[in-house]
C-alpha cells in the first residue's frame, strides 16, 4: 500500500492507491469510495468558497456517520479531515 498522499483527480476515492487522499473544492462535492482494501483511510478536503461534501461507497459497503448525521464542510479556504474505518460492510466516518 502507498502510504503517501494521493490527490484526487475526479470524484472517486480509490482506496487501493493509498491511505491519505486530498481534494480541493469550491462547490458541492460528492465522492465515491471504491476498491476498499485497507481497514482505514483519510480524506482531506480543502474548501475554498463553500459547499457540501457527501460520500457513497460501492456495494457491498455503506458509509455511516455518528448519529447518522454527515458532517458539514468548513468554508473560507479551510480544510476538513475525514477519517474512515472499515468494519464488515460498513465504512464509519468521523470528521
Amino acid at each position: 500500500m502507498n502510504i503517501g498522499e494521493y490527490a484526487l483527480t475526479d470524484d472517486t476515492v480509490r482506496c487501493n492507491l493509498g491511505a491519505i487522499f486530498t481534494v480541493s473544492t469550491g462547490t458541492d462535492l460528492h465522492l465515491f469510495i471504491k476498491n476498499v482494501q485497507e481497514k482505514s483511510f483519510t480524506v482531506v478536503v480543502t474548501n475554498t468558497t463553500g459547499g457540501t461534501v457527501s460520500f457513497d461507497a460501492v456495494s457491498p459497503y455503506e458509509v455511516k456517520w455518528a448519529g447518522d448525521v454527515a458532517p458539514t464542510l468548513t468554508s473560507g479556504n479551510k480544510y476538513d479531515i475525514f477519517t474512515f474505518i472499515v468494519h464488515g460492510n460498513y465504512i464509519s466516518g468521523t470528521a
